[in-house]
């Protein structure tokens, strides 16, 4: 869990706290640098872990050789694009975004930030559009876009991208669920009809 784990309920509970004026949380100083807001991953940077400081710190000692190009070419050799090993496919509010930022403290993943909506929204701007951040050969790539779940062409539209990649699909009660759904949904539509009518 590379150190993450024991900080992660302050950094959530700072985030929030932080945009109400207050900087400290129980008295812990809230400028962890490079940590990152894990609700709204502005920091995605951080999420390859304490070996991408070390990768950084080896960059920048090319750097210091005077070659203005040296940590470009460097982290171009150590990371490239790729297409995602793993695919969060569903459910809507399941818990796929707390699922996906968990799994993302670990060094050898490397997520999308944002739901691409690849597979059901934007396949017609092909397969370089997919391309994950970029990651080094011994990471397992990811994204998650919650509707895979229920648009008909998704599943053969992955299988055509690559019969390997790991669908991975959050259940929940289907109830709670469905509330859960329909009061976010409200919550962005009020002119929606409510429960009662």
């Amino acid at each position: 869990c590379v150190g993450y784990c024991s900080t992660i309920p302050n950094l959530a509970y700072g985030s929030v706290r932080t945009r109400e004026g207050d900087a400290a949380v129980d008295g812990q100083d809230l400028s962890l640098g490079a940590s990152r807001d894990l609700l709204n991953n502005e920091n995605d940077l951080d999420s390859r872990g304490d070996e991408w400081d070390e990768v950084r710190g080896e960059a920048r000692a090319l750097d210091e050789d005077d070659d203005d190009d040296a940590m470009s070419s460097f982290l171009n050799e150590t990371e490239s694009k790729k297409l995602p090993q793993a695919i969060i496919i569903g459910v809507k509010k399941g818990g796929t975004r707390a699922l996906l930022e968990f799994l993302r403290l670990h060094p050898d993943i490397r997520a999308a930030g944002a739901e691409p909506h690849f597979f059901d929204r934007n396949y017609d701007k092909g397969l370089p559009w997919e391309l994950m951040p970029k990651s080094s050969e011994s990471q397992l790539t990811m994204e998650k876009t919650p509707s895979y779940f229920v648009t008909r062409d998704v599943p053969s539209r992955i299988y055509s991208m690559s019969k390997d990649t790991r669908l991975i699909v959050v259940v929940r009660n289907p109830v709670t669920r469905a509330i859960s759904d329909y009061t976010q949904t409200r919550s962005k539509k009020p002119d929606i009809a409510s429960f009662e009518s």
